[in-house]
């Protein structure tokens, strides 16, 4: 078995694994957990078992990963990029599973703020000075993909009002003391509602790339 029929294999299992664990079976599955909290973890069936969780938690973090690997070895990837990519993400799913103590103060997360904001404005200021030697589909491309990340930064500074200042959805006296519980709900679909437009830019922008690369070849 070559190695591109092997990352093909990797590639729908890391897709299935995030659309049936990670998205359908969502549909039944946080429902019952929002009701029953951890205890419901505990059953004796494999529906409320750790095992399933464990699958769950993992399955867009592990899915992608697999997928993008798969896809690496489908399109011969150099083996350099791959070994350091599939290291990368051992330690990332380390952190994400196993590794649940906090860090995180005010102060590291105003800085992660800040982080963001100087890549935000660093890549702005790439697109502006790139985009005038660009034919018209690249162009169109890089102005999709330049809406896509103004999507994402309003995402990160709507989530930051979520779990910290106004909503305080990470401290629950205080989500309690000021009632901001219909404030957490509504800033929190809006930010999945700009994650999900920033996505759908990205997507476009890519596929123009793609279509342009695809005609002239």
């Amino acid at each position: 078995m070559n190695s591109q029929i092997i990352g093909l294999i990797l590639f729908l299992i890391g897709l299935f694994y995030m659309l049936i664990i990670g998205w359908l079976l969502s549909w039944w599955y946080v429902p019952d957990f929002r009701e029953y909290g951890f205890d419901f973890i505990t059953g004796s069936s494999f529906y409320s078992s750790n095992i399933l969780f464990t699958l769950w938690a993992l399955s867009v973090p592990l899915g992608s990963i697999l997928a993008c690997i798969g896809l690496g070895l489908y399109a011969k990837v150099e083996k350099y990029h791959l070994i350091l990519f599939i290291i990368g993400s051992i330690v990332l799913l380390f952190w994400l599973g196993l590794w649940n103590q906090s860090f995180l103060n005010a102060p590291i997360y105003g800085i992660g703020g800040g982080i963001i904001l100087i890549c935000f404005f660093y890549s702005l200021w790439y697109w502006i000075k790139k985009r005038s030697i660009l034919d018209y589909s690249d162009r169109l491309a890089s102005d999709l993909r330049m809406i896509g990340l103004i999507f994402f930064v309003i995402a990160a500074w709507g989530l930051c009002g979520t779990l910290g200042v106004p909503s305080s959805s990470l401290r629950s006296e205080l989500l309690l003391k000021f009632n901001t519980q219909n404030l957490a709900y509504a800033m929190g679909a809006k930010v999945l509602i700009c994650l999900v437009l920033g996505w759908i830019f990205m997507a476009l922008s890519n596929y123009i790339e793609f279509r342009k690369r695809k005609s002239v070849a």
